[in-house]
């Protein structure tokens, strides 16, 4: 998003007009479609495909090794 909004001559304007199209509106729009309600927490996840909102925190898979000893 940083790069999509990065335009030192106008500011902070093309940021705020990045993060209005990629999250707030997507998130408006899932309110709308009662996916999202009132205190709710929203978690946004980026990965190759691009952002992703759940309501549960993602939970990341690491594999831990033990060495005995």
């Amino acid at each position: 998003m940083a790069d999509l909004g990065y335009e030192p001559q106008f500011g902070a304007r093309p940021m705020k007009r990045v993060l209005q199209k990629e999250v707030v509106n997507i998130i408006s729009k899932r309110i709308l479609a009662s996916e999202f309600g009132a205190g709710d927490t929203i978690y946004v996840h980026t990965d190759y495909v691009g952002l992703t909102f759940k309501k549960e925190p993602w939970t990341e898979l690491v594999e831990v090794k033990r060495e005995e000893i």
